[in-house]
């Protein structure tokens, strides 16, 4: 995370967030108080660090959380809607040799397309 604020709407948005202000319009009335929330720990508890990185900071960390609930998402709603339609195909081909490599192949791809999702939101 930078220490500094980086170019752009970051710099209004952490100042008006130490200060419980009204950014430009729309104002992101939450990021707002999160910004002040973290500010005011900062104060508190954190004083060898500026509101600017603590606030960095807790932008990673809702970034990473929100990259892996959509990983999470993709995974399970993968299991429910694409492959809904196989699991006829499946019951109906249990006797066939390769059962092993179907399930395998549907984990793998359930699997990658939750990672790459993820990491498209991340990027």
């Amino acid at each position: 995370a930078s220490t500094s604020i980086a170019g752009g709407d970051s710099g209004e948005l952490v100042a008006e967030g130490c200060t419980l202000g009204t950014s430009h319009p729309p104002g992101y009335p939450l990021y707002t108080i999160i910004v002040y929330v973290v500010a005011s720990f900062g104060k508190k508890f954190a004083t060898d660090y500026s509101p600017a990185y603590l606030v960095n900071i807790s932008s990673c960390v809702f970034g990473s959380v929100a990259s892996g609930l959509i990983s999470l998402s993709v995974f399970h709603f993968n299991d429910e809607a694409i492959f809904c339609g196989h699991n006829e195909i499946q019951n109906k081909s249990r006797k066939e040799s390769n059962q092993g490599l179907r399930s395998a192949l549907q984990k793998f791809s359930r699997c990658s397309s939750a990672i790459s999702s993820g990491l498209m939101c991340s990027f």
